[in-house]
């Protein structure tokens, strides 16, 4: 009405009121979902150029290189042994090996350093500055009675400013019980710590001046809730792929992305997902071969979308180069039909994986045994609505109906939403359709005759 230049760009399916549609009808119109993202882009621009003049607001001169926002670095001094006693200077001596030798998957992309004896009384602030890292990690034990105490403390040396501090309590009975009770206790605490600074780190900095590592670390802050938030996510994951097409960690966490938006049934388009997801898993393994957090990573995205046989190979890699099983071993093994063998091997670990037990005993009939791990399952994190669903339904099995429904009722009062046909959905997507696999995971809750 007002004569302004008008052109429409519809993001996604639009159902449009009669009165709109009529006023819209004698313009053209650019569907997004009829491209992909290179000639959608390239048609935009065209079609905005007609409408809008361009403006020049700097020159290439005057741009500012982006900062620098590698992956975080970090070195771990060796801890100062402040009594004067044998055991307890050998386990000193021994701690920053242990900690950088344990880190978790999900500190494989840092850089990590171990410090030299010679550092360990300096200014941690100098020392980032001469060896070039971002985080220091220091600390010391010391011994009385029974009990061994040590202090931690981490600093993030470009501000010279102490992040992260704890003191931990220990019993002296067992030396080598008590370093490995203290690496898991400073691991957990800290990869948290070093996650918060890293967020305020690159806070202010625009996604036009991030770097590949940049924008994936900004990414990672994203939790989808709507489509606002998942386009924001993907938008940032496929920037980082552009600008670096090399860098495989981008390729690994976007792969995996798009995976958790086909699980979650949070995209209209799960089999264009799928195919974008396995392009990128495979572009990571092409790139980090050796990488066990990428192989584990892309190995549920390939056990997800029908390659069981290629993702349990991955999965064994992963497993082989870390010295230790892990979680995506367990998967690939159920999907490929041994989930006899991951409850035999899980009652190594010191922290068995409780769905992955539940789910095994369930496919092989031994409900009681599921049961049992159910329940550790809720009691481990009753905020996850599967874990309640997963309980219903052994809970249902073994007839105990009003048990069962309290369950459900609990997963409804977390996701409202929450439905038995959404479940066998996202059963059937995780499971590739496998009948002897998704039955048993369903057949509780279809007793109870709910919707």
């Amino acid at each position: 009405d007002d004569k302004k230049p008008i052109f429409v760009v519809q993001l996604d399916e639009t159902p449009l009121p009669a009165e709109v549609r009529l006023s819209l009808s004698n313009r053209q119109a650019l569907r997004r979902l009829e491209f992909d993202e290179e000639t959608y882009r390239s048609r935009l621009v065209d079609a905005l150029s007609t409408v809008v003049e361009p403006t020049v607001t700097s020159s290439a001169q005057d741009a500012k290189p982006a900062p620098k926002t590698d992956p975080p670095s970090i070195m771990i001094l060796p801890f100062v042994c402040l009594s004067d006693d044998r055991e307890l200077a050998f386990l000193a001596e021994g701690m920053a090996g242990n900690l950088i030798a344990s880190m978790p998957v999900r500190m494989d992309l840092w850089k990590k350093v171990q410090g030299q004896a010679s550092e360990a009384g300096l200014d941690p602030v100098e020392i980032g500055q001469r060896r070039s890292v971002r985080y220091i990690l220091n600390g010391n034990l010391q011994k009385g009675g029974d009990t061994v105490r040590a202090t931690v403390n981490l600093t993030e040396t470009t501000a010279g400013q102490q992040i992260w501090a704890q003191r931990y309590d220990r019993s002296a009975d067992n030396m080598l019980g008590v370093q490995d009770q203290l690496v898991a206790s400073i691991l957990d605490e800290m990869g948290p710590a070093v996650g918060a600074a890293e967020a305020d780190y690159h806070r202010d900095i625009p996604d036009g001046d991030l770097d590949a590592w940049g924008l994936v670390n900004r990414a990672q802050e994203i939790q989808v809730v709507d489509r606002a938030t998942r386009e924001r996510l993907l938008s940032l994951l496929r920037r980082a792929v552009e600008l670096d097409p090399n860098y495989g960690p981008a390729h690994a966490i976007l792969s995996n992305s798009l995976t958790m938006l086909v699980q979650t049934l949070f995209t209209r388009h799960p089999d264009e997902f799928a195919a974008d997801a396995l392009k990128h898993a495979d572009k990571a393994i092409e790139l980090m071969p050796n990488q066990p957090w990428a192989l584990t990573m892309c190995s549920t995205v390939h056990n997800i979308f029908g390659n069981e046989a290629y993702a349990l190979r991955i999965a064994e890699r992963a497993s082989d180069i870390l010295g230790q099983e892990t979680r995506p071993l367990m998967i690939a093994l159920i999907v490929n039909g041994r989930a006899a063998e991951v409850i035999e091997r899980a009652k190594e670990w010191a922290n068995p994986p409780y769905r992955l037990l539940y789910q095994s005993c369930v496919i092989l009939g031994r409900n009681a045994e599921a049961l049992e791990w159910a329940e550790k399952s809720v009691a481990e994190d009753p905020r996850d609505f599967l874990r309640w669903a997963e309980l219903a339904n052994v809970l249902g099995v073994l007839g105990r109906k009003e048990e069962a429904l309290e369950a459900v009722s609990k997963a409804k009062a977390i996701v409202p939403t929450w439905t038995l046909a959404l479940f066998e959905k996202g059963t059937r997507i995780t499971t590739r359709n496998k009948d002897g696999q998704v039955e048993p995971q369903l057949a509780g809750l279809r007793m109870l005759g709910i919707d």
